[in-house]
């Protein structure tokens, strides 16, 4: 073969490769398009550019077909691991407000449980209530073998026979299975609904004096009552003659306690019951307001007439040396209160403040002078 047949030969091959490489390019994109799905024809008003820029997005789009399955997957397969989290998750976010929930709608039934008694229903001060019960006198409640306020204590009496009831937030025996609206109206009036039925509490338990409570002092009591440690004390039945009737106290009470002078001096004297013990008794065991305060009969003691009336125990004291006997139980000359005054101040008045015995003075003071001079039994 001459040299330039050679020659020939080797410009036709460069020709001819590009044309077979295009071709088969061509095929190749022939069967790609063909394998898509059908499109939605391009607007009229689209232009080459735009059609261009729709294939290639097309293109990408089938391209990450692949991908795109398998990054769903992959999000799926971390979703499904972390079900349990979730889940975990959402129910420790509600805790709080199912609590909150359950408590408020609870508010109002019969009886729930110590953990939804002791939720955010609570809005009392533990350590405000637990004054309270120190100067208001729970130790009716106190069992000695128990060291605890779980009840037990035995009381007897024309009425029939009475047990100091379990006041520990335990809930088969004692408070922890009522509510707190059910754990006020113990305190303010002694009734709560029991067996479809309202039962009142014999009124040993001073709830009389207790309706006066402010709406915040109750919530702190209720505070200080659930914030025990549950003690388990079944006790017995009551025994009366006869069930004590329903009571209402004859004012609304306060949202809010007195906290100077003479009005908190007699807030706290109505709460601590004072007047049980030195207002006397008429024939039917009513006390006698018209001599209220003015001293009485205790069993085969005197309560002494509070009132600021000459030759009384009140009216040659300053209201200081007054404030100091109701804690101390000492006279201004060093001599000491007897009893039953001696254990109501150790067990009680002891725990007053400077600021509330000083208040209680005030307000003694401030009585109007009522002569009675009662006479002990003999």
């Amino acid at each position: 073969m001459n040299q330039a047949s050679v020659r020939w030969q080797h410009v036709l091959k460069q020709l001819t490769r590009p044309v077979w490489m295009a071709g088969l390019l061509l095929v190749v994109l022939f069967v790609f398009v063909a394998c898509q799905p059908a499109q939605p024809a391009a607007p009229a008003s689209a232009t080459a550019a735009e059609t261009v820029a729709a294939t290639t997005a097309m293109t990408a789009t089938a391209a990450m077909t692949a991908t795109a399955a398998a990054t769903v997957t992959t999000a799926m397969t971390a979703t499904e691991a972390m079900t349990a989290t979730a889940v975990a998750t959402a129910t420790t976010t509600m805790t709080a407000t199912e609590t909150v929930t359950t408590t408020a709608a609870m508010t109002a039934t019969k009886e729930t449980t110590a953990t939804e008694t002791t939720s955010s229903a609570v809005k009392g001060d533990p350590k405000a209530g637990g004054y309270l019960m120190s100067v208001v006198g729970c130790g009716c409640h106190f069992n000695k073998d128990l060291s605890a306020m779980a009840g037990g204590n035995k009381f007897e009496g024309p009425f029939g026979t009475v047990y100091a009831l379990n006041i520990t937030p335990d809930k088969e025996t004692g408070i922890g299975k009522y509510s707190v609206a059910t754990l006020i109206g113990l305190l303010r009036t002694g009734q709560k609904e029991q067996d479809g039925k309202i039962k009142v509490l014999h009124p040993i338990m001073p709830y009389m004096a207790l309706s006066h409570l402010s709406d915040q002092d109750v919530q702190n009591i209720v505070a200080a009552l659930l914030a025990q440690k549950p003690v388990k004390n079944a006790v017995p039945e009551r025994a009366l003659k006869e069930d004590p009737q329903p009571f209402t106290p004859a004012q609304s009470p306060v949202a809010e306690a007195p906290t100077t002078g003479a009005a908190r001096g007699k807030y706290l004297v109505q709460l601590a019951n004072c007047s049980n013990c030195h207002t006397p008794k008429t024939a039917d065991g009513k006390p006698d307001m018209t001599k209220f305060l003015a001293g009485a009969q205790v069993q085969k003691a005197i309560a002494p007439n509070l009132t600021p009336t000459d030759g009384t125990g009140v009216s040659f004291m300053t209201e200081q040396q007054l404030a100091t006997f109701m804690r101390t139980g000492k006279y201004e000359d060093g001599s000491e209160v007897k009893d039953p005054m001696a254990s109501q101040i150790k067990n009680r008045f002891s725990h007053l403040t400077e600021e509330d015995a000083l208040a209680i003075a005030a307000y003694l003071k401030s009585l109007p002078p009522i002569v009675n001079k009662p006479s002990a039994k003999k």
